[in-house]
């Protein structure tokens, strides 16, 4: 894998435009509004399944006050009536009482730092380029500090149940990139025809009593990042212990299959001469059991050792694998550790080290 691969390898794995601020307006996927044009009328307020928004509007995007209000004859459900539930002392949420212009919510990275490029020593042994390492590392750093700030995004974000007003408004997301208001209550099957989901706006205020949040789960973007250690195969043959980062990106199927691209940068820590070693590989992790699976990886090893007359820099390969644990924290985040062996194999050296990290995963 040449430099000029790599540079767009480090670019694909520093996702600042991932980043944003999170909205009081959320998401109902298609197979929970068909659920609620389901169930009576009377009940579906008690329990939506919806998904915090990632810098999208606050507020609709126009004035939708009086869909689905009461009628002068008298109407169905009145907002401060309690109504018995299996949800205890629940309250309607009250209707937004004004429509404010429509204020776009974005958000930026926050600014990372890249480490200086590793100078290229005169003149340079092995077989190797001493940037591809460098590349690699300061893409981890890069990443991992953004990914740091992605976790306390989705970390925060809020996926469960909401209690809804009955006369709320239902945003819903029709195919050809227009929207419809429709209340609640007023959920009929045929308002499904043409539509893929839909959003309900909070506004600024905390109208929707939050019911608790869905379980873990694993689903399209991935991203993970951790605290890497493991051995690296030295010039002399011997194994140093090295420390640094994880990075990978990748995707979810199904729950249970991750794919995606993973890189690690390490430095030596007991080694005789300055040492570091970066690998890329594609890499899958499967989890036969809900909170508990495997991994494996093959793919490029890149080491650069600081010699008396300059760098000398390797390119091999290897292949890693192991078992690997996940703690849920949320529903799109968990606390992720990993332990298992990598065999790295160098034009003048190869060895079976071990490996291992602790860091977080965010779905």
């Amino acid at each position: 894998m040449t430099s000029k691969h790599l540079t767009g390898v480090a670019i694909v794995l520093s996702p600042f435009l991932l980043l944003g601020c999170l909205s009081n307006s959320y998401y109902i996927e298609r197979e929970e509004v068909e659920r609620l044009a389901s169930v009576d009328p009377e009940s579906r307020w008690q329990s939506v399944r919806a998904v915090q928004r990632i810098g999208g509007s606050d507020n609709p995007p126009e004035d939708d006050s009086l869909v689905g209000a009461p009628e002068a004859s008298g109407g169905v459900y009145i907002s401060t009536v309690v109504v018995d539930s299996h949800h205890p002392h629940l309250h309607y949420p009250p209707r937004r009482p004004i429509v404010r212009p429509v204020v776009g919510v974005g958000g930026a990275a926050p600014s990372s730092s890249v480490p200086a490029a590793v100078a290229k020593s005169t003149p340079a042994k092995g077989n190797g380029d001493p940037d591809s390492a460098a590349l690699i590392a300061a893409a981890v750093v890069v990443g991992t500090g953004t990914g740091l700030a992605f976790a306390g995004s989705e970390g925060a974000r809020y996926d469960g149940w909401l209690a809804v007003n009955p006369d709320e408004p239902l945003h819903l997301q029709l195919r050809d990139g227009a929207t419809r208001a429709v209340a609640l209550s007023s959920l009929a099957p045929d308002d499904l025809t043409a539509a893929d989901g839909a959003i309900i706006y909070e506004g600024e205020g905390e109208r929707f009593p939050k019911l608790g949040r869905a379980p873990l789960h694993r689903a399209g973007f991935t991203l993970s990042s951790a605290l890497h250690l493991g051995g690296i195969a030295q010039v002399d043959r011997s194994t140093a212990t090295g420390v640094g980062g994880y990075l990978l990106l990748g995707g979810n199927i199904a729950n249970i299959v991750t794919l995606g691209l993973g890189a690690t940068a390490d430095g030596g820590v007991d080694s005789r001469r300055s040492l570091l070693m970066a690998t890329i590989a594609p890499e899958v992790e499967v989890f036969p059991i809900r909170y508990v699976g495997v991994y494996g990886a093959a793919g490029w090893a890149y080491r650069n050792t600081g010699l008396d007359d300059g760098t000398r820099a390797d390119e091999g390969w290897l292949v890693r694998g192991g078992l690997l644990g996940e703690l849920p924290l949320t529903t799109r985040l968990a606390l992720q550790a990993r332990a298992g062996a990598a065999l790295e194999v160098f034009p003048e050296s190869a060895a079976v080290t071990w490996e291992g990290q602790l860091g977080f995963a965010v779905y």
